[in-house]
């Protein structure tokens, strides 16, 4: 069997892994391919080190934002009010999508909502109250969604 070595991936690639995965591959492959694309890099100490250090830091930063998320669910307690211009029967100008309620919470606690952590029946076109789930880190919760005319 050939001597592999131990890289880390600074890119995703395909069949291989995902960035900062540290993954064995032959010597060649490494610098035929690998090196030459800037895929990855010798999986030294030192580059291990500053693997650990960066995979502390994103613990640390999914911590904060577990914290805010928290955060949110105890203030908001099942209400979130965003108000919009409509017309005097009730209908939007604008329809409030998942991405403006996920930019609405994001704004107002500091998260990193995506509109994929959303989720709504369909756009919301009127004024009126909708449930709304929100699912981030793996945590679930229902809201109500407020939208208000302006």
């Amino acid at each position: 069997m050939a001597k592999k070595i131990k890289v880390v991936l600074l890119k995703p690639v395909r069949n291989l892994g995902n960035a900062y995965d540290v993954v064995e591959v032959s010597p060649p492959y490494f610098k035929n391919v690998l090196q030459k694309q800037w895929l990855a890099k010798i999986a030294d100490k030192a580059t291990l080190d500053q693997l650990a250090q960066r995979q502390q830091q994103k613990q640390q930063e999914q911590e904060k934002q577990r914290q805010a998320f928290d955060k949110m669910i105890r203030e908001l307690q099942a209400w979130l009010i965003i108000k919009k211009k409509a017309t005097d029967a009730g209908n939007l100008y604008d329809k409030v999508d998942e991405r403006e309620i996920a930019k609405t919470i994001n704004h107002l606690y500091w998260l990193n909502l995506t509109k994929s952590d959303i989720k709504i029946p369909h756009k919301l076109e009127s004024v009126g109250i909708y449930p709304v789930k929100i699912k981030f880190q793996g945590k679930e919760v229902e809201i109500q969604v407020d939208i208000q005319r302006n």
